[in-house]
This record gives structure tokens, C-alpha cells and sequence, in this order.
């Protein structure tokens, strides 16, 4: 999985916490939200001890119960550093915080909602677009309309206009 990541464990350490923070805020007691969210009581022991992590989809659901944002129990952002580093791994290969800090956190656009990994995918596939050059990016746009126009195109230096 490539080396460990200390700011994330930190965070992960920390998330168990800020998740029991919320739940004893919301005034709830374990027995009641895993009622509520049909989990057994001794998930949310683990989840609150830092044994496990839930899944995207659980987090959101006490976060709900909880009437509290997931980036509350998310905790923090992500630097564009950690961003690049997890994205630059295969989903298989993310660790269930990593996949949590994806899916509810979002540095530059502000993400709240629960992202799906093709959401995630295509965030990659934008963020190296965009980071190419404005030459190279409209000739790929131009490849890429000349195809959907049924258009073979053989010369590289098609234009634009030319299509």
C-alpha cells in the first residue's frame, strides 16, 4: 500500500473520537443510534474505540442521526499534498480513512456530500487535464471532438476550425 502516512493515522486516531463527541452531544446514547441506524451496538464500540472505521455510507447516516456535518467527525481538510498522494493510489488501495477523507472532504471544491469513486476517478482524470498544458489540452479536445463526430483524424496537425 506504500508508506504510511502519519498525518492520516493522527486523523484516523482522532475521528474515533470526534465520532463519540458527537453522538454524546446529540445526547444518544450507543444502544439508541444502533437502533436508529440498524448496526449492532458493539460497531459503534468499535467505530468510537478506533478499532475499525465505518463505511462512507454509515458515517453519513450518523451524521445525520447526530445532525452534524460529516466534515465534523471528518475533522480537517486535506492538503492538496495528502489529496495527490491518495488519489494517486487505485482505489483498492486506499485505506478506509483515506477513503472517508475522500468522500466527505474536497479542498478545493467544497465537497459535503458523499462522492462515489467514479466521482473520485473523474476529479483525477481533471486534475492531470487541467494540469497539462493549454496546447496539449485543446489538442486532446480536439481528438476528442473529431471522434464523437465519427471523424477519424490521421494528421496530428488537424486544427480545431479543420473538423
Amino acid at each position: 500500500m506504500g508508506g504510511k502516512n502519519e498525518c492520516l493515522d493522527e486523523w484516523e486516531d482522532g475521528f474515533s473520537k470526534r465520532l463519540r463527541d458527537a453522538r454524546i452531544s446529540a445526547g444518544m446514547r450507543q444502544e439508541d443510534i444502533a437502533r436508529e441506524i440498524s448496526v449492532a451496538a458493539t460497531s459503534l464500540t468499535n467505530w468510537e474505540r478506533g478499532k475499525v472505521l465505518p463505511s462512507p455510507e454509515t458515517v453519513s447516516r450518523l451524521c445525520q442521526a447526530y445532525h452534524v456535518e460529516p466534515r465534523t467527525v471528518i475533522g480537517r481538510e486535506l492538503s492538496q499534498e495528502d489529496y495527490g498522494r491518495i488519489l494517486a493510489k487505485l482505489p483498492e488501495e486506499r485505506s478506509a480513512m483515506e477513503k472517508l477523507a475522500l468522500t466527505f472532504t474536497g479542498s478545493y471544491r467544497g465537497i459535503q456530500n458523499i462522492r462515489t469513486d467514479h466521482e473520485i476517478e473523474m476529479d483525477v482524470f481533471l486534475n492531470t487535464f487541467m494540469a497539462l498544458s493549454e496546447e496539449l489540452r485543446n489538442a486532446i479536445l480536439s481528438i476528442m471532438r473529431g471522434l464523437l463526430q465519427g471523424q477519424k483524424l490521421s494528421d496530428p496537425d488537424t486544427k480545431e476550425e479543420d473538423i
